[in-house]
């Protein structure tokens, strides 16, 4: 039987899953933790395919919150059999509007809309930007530090929720900000600001865009072009949507306004509950429901909300309902109960506690772990995660990889491939014609359109080059020389910094940085983080991952938002319900909410202890 034949049959078991999959129609399904989210998306976009609902020319399209879920739902496709570019889309919004949107319509934007070569900012643009900007309104220069990236993000916020794309223009001169901007910029005009800020980067040798201007543009043109609207809507009938509350306001936007054209068919999936992004990126729990109620008014389909968790045991469950503040009402698909403790330390003896328990969990072999499988560290915020990371990097009981490592900077597409080749030659889970694609695409935006000759070769090359690094056992400075010289990535490189400043910034940081005589010994191995065990993340970052267990640091210590309180039950949320059988919470005040809320929860759910001079001792619950 088929891959997809099988997992159509395990849809089939589960009665809300299997309403999902044969609906019919724009759909929203509603899908908490450990629910077979993609399981069910993937399927669903392979049935679409399969049964031909849509038909070549046309393709159908997936869209994402991030690279790395992209690359997730891509695998996913693989293994059923379906992916083919020629029929299906898969990717980030910003690419999805890139490349879709805004590129087919480019010979109609004005030169003051649109860099030509098309381009993004870097990050140190966009805050020379943004000093500009704030100088027509007489306000001093901002450091590049963790100030003006809180201004950064504020701007963002306010541009994805007050820009009319109408009048082109935005709807308020004033905004809620929050942080530093709060203060340093409570009597500015922040649709002055944002305006200015657009054109200081526009103005800009070369001149370009941000990521937030990519979603403006492609929102304005799609409600201001009906051609546009009708064209995209027959090359894309059907329209995938994974984690729709973690989108933004602008593609939240151009999704409802498609859907009231009655242009495309829509199927969202996402979580209200594990809308972590608010502050930073500007998304609200309640468009997965707006989306919804819109859906059900045209076509009748009400929402469907998947009620089993296929991940976690049900006291794992329970525990996530209780630092959400409500009951979720999933339940576990197993009997089998997890072990779950909170252990009250004082911060100081958390990195050596942290040690102790990775040691029993992981076990110095097979036959001694408490699992099979990998262990998270999840941390309130990088400093604590790269402390950790310092830490437990020279215990060689238990291989570390980290999400960001803090040397090596991998947040750029360009660093993305790079770590794929060096998994590639370090013999990881890579395929090389994965590899591909980035590779033609970057040659393309550089040196234009290739034939297939043109294409063909720069595969050998890419294949040749690759394969012959692969013979030898080469430290990470020696396989990046190699690869630069083989490759011809100096020149090429110099071309590209024209059209992505910021991914050849990282990547000269990073070979500045192996170069040092510090990390000269570091292995391409290490460098590709292949056969770890534990893993390092921060509480944001682990969303979308599971683990068998979790060790949950500084849930206590997550800051407040006053302008969304419960933004930070989400995030605990989030953070419990990535694992699967174990989960450890360490606390370090025993008097904050979620120490009590978790006091008050039953012995069967969980254990309470404090950890002193490294002994346990069995603390009392709170029975309420």
């Amino acid at each position: 039987m088929s891959e997809y034949l099988q997992r159509v049959a395990k849809l089939e078991q589960d009665a809300e899953q299997r309403a999902a999959l044969y609906s019919t129609g724009s759909q929203v399904v509603r899908a908490g933790p450990g629910s077979g989210k993609t399981y069910l998306l993937t399927t669903k976009i392979a049935k679409t395919l399969l049964e031909a609902t849509v038909r070549f020319p046309q393709k159908v399209a997936c869209v994402t919150f991030s690279r790395r879920l992209a690359a997730d739902l891509t695998g996913e496709l693989e293994l059923l059999g379906v992916y083919d570019p020629t029929q299906v889309y898969v990717g980030t919004i910003h690419s999805f509007c890139i490349a879709e949107i805004i590129m087919p319509m480019t010979h109609l934007l004005a030169r003051d809309k649109f860099p030509s070569p098309f381009r993004i900012a870097s990050d140190e643009e966009s805050y020379a930007a943004i000093n500009t900007a704030l100088s027509n309104q007489n306000i001093g220069p901002v450091p590049f530090d963790k100030r003006i990236n809180n201004i950064k993000t504020n701007l963002d916020n306010y541009r994805k929720h007050c820009f009319v794309a109408a009048t082109d223009s935005f709807a308020h001169t004033t905004y809620e900000a929050n942080g530093f901007s709060k203060y340093r910029l409570s009597s500015i005009n922040w649709s002055l600001f944002a305006s200015d800020y657009q054109v200081a980067l526009m103005s800009h040798d070369p001149p370009s865009l941000d990521f937030v201007q990519v979603e403006m543009l492609a929102l304005w043109l799609a409600q201001n072009d009906s051609t546009l609207a009708m064209t995209l809507a027959a090359a894309y009938p059907w329209l995938f949507i994974d984690e729709y509350q973690d989108l933004s306001p602008l593609f939240h936007q151009l999704i409802t306004s498609l859907l009231a054209a009655q242009q495309i068919t829509v199927f969202a999936i996402g979580d209200p509950n594990q809308c972590i992004y608010e502050e930073l990126q500007g998304s609200k729990p309640h468009f997965l429901s707006e989306l919804a109620q819109q859906i059900e008014c045209a076509t009748g389909n009400k929402p469907i909300t998947l009620q089993t968790n296929y991940r976690s045991t049900q006291n794992i469950i329970d525990i996530g309902s209780a630092v959400l503040g409500r009951s979720t009402g999933y339940k576990a698909s197993h009997a089998e109960p997890g072990r779950c403790h909170v252990i009250f330390i004082d911060q100081a003896q958390r990195e050596e506690a942290v040690r102790r328990a990775l040691r029993r969990l992981v076990g110095e072999s097979n036959t001694t772990s408490l699992i099979s499988g990998q262990v998270a560290v999840l941390s309130p915020r990088r400093k604590v995660q790269e402390r950790l990371w310092q830490a437990l990097e020279q215990d060689t009981s238990c291989l570390i990889a980290i999400d960001e490592h803090p040397q090596y900077p991998q947040k750029t597409e360009l660093s993305a491939w790079l770590l794929e080749l060096a998994r590639w030659y370090a013999g990881g889970q890579s395929y090389f014609h994965k590899l591909i694609p980035f590779w033609l695409q970057t040659n393309r935006s550089i040196y234009g359109a290739c034939n297939e000759r043109q294409q063909a070769d720069l595969v050998e090359n890419l294949f040749s080059v690759l394969y012959a690094l692969r013979a030898s056992d080469l430290t990470l400075n020696h396989w990046l020389s190699a690869l630069a010289e083989g490759l011809h990535l100096d020149s090429l490189l110099e071309d590209y910094a024209r059209l992505r400043p910021g991914d050849v910034m990282e990547w000269r940081a990073l070979y500045y940085k192996v170069n040092s005589s510090a990390e000269c010994s570091y292995s391409v191995q290490q460098f590709a983080q292949l056969n770890t065990k534990v893993f390092l993340t921060t509480l944001h970052s682990s969303k979308g991952l599971e683990f068998d267990a979790a060790i949950l640091l500084g849930l206590d210590e997550i800051i407040d938002s006053d302008s969304i309180p419960e933004l930070k039950s989400r995030l605990a949320y989030v953070a419990v319900t990535r694992a699967r059988t174990h989960l450890y919470v360490f606390l370090s005040r025993a008097d904050s909410p979620i120490a009590q809320q978790l006091r008050k929860q039953p012995e069967h759910l969980l254990k309470c202890w404090d950890y002193r001079n490294g002994n346990l001792e069995r603390r009392t619950h709170l029975l309420s």
